[in-house]
């Protein structure tokens, strides 16, 4: 099966897997991997702490969503998180989406996101230095100012080697 008849597979045993009175979502937000792109070992491994329920936050540039044209999450919506190769993962359903600064994102958030140490020191240091380049790039300003769209997620289902 392809890539995305493996993300349709995936998606149809979440819905199988719901409750018979449960109201049936109409679909998925969007189906991607966590990391830069490019960045494969990366974005399996994210993939993998998602799943196992370690990472439950991860962040974005709200300049990535306003000059792309893209909407921003809401809490409630559901999304598959993919492995490099296009491989779903998991079902992730968003619990908390806000709007802060970069220098006020917090030490629950730091911890949340299930990378590198966990603290807000760590965050900030390697977060900060991937928004920094990710900014240059895009000739955009990059500091303490900057505002990220800062979510938070839950494991909903994780696609089974039968849904796949």
């Amino acid at each position: 099966m392809g890539e995305n008849g493996d993300v349709e597979a995936c998606w149809a045993g979440y819905l199988r897997s719901l409750p018979a009175e449960a109201l049936r979502p109409l679909g998925y937000f969007e189906a991607s991997a966590f990391g830069a792109e490019g960045e494969a070992a990366l974005a399996d491994e994210l993939a993998d702490l998602v799943e196992r329920g370690v990472k439950t936050a991860t962040s974005s540039l709200l300049r990535y969503y306003q000059e792309g044209n893209h909407p921003i999450e809401r809490v409630g919506d559901l999304c598959i998180a993919l492995a490099s190769t296009g491989e779903p993962r998991c079902v992730i359903e968003m619990t908390e989406v806000r709007t802060v600064p970069f220098g006020e994102v917090d030490d629950a958030l730091a911890a949340d996101y299930g990378e590198g140490e966990r603290t807000l020191a760590w965050w900030r240091e390697h977060l900060g230095d991937y928004y920094a380049r990710q900014c240059a790039v895009l000739g955009w300003p990059f500091g303490d100012e900057t505002p990220m769209v800062c979510k938070r997620f839950r494991v909903v289902f994780r696609c089974s080697e039968e849904d796949r």
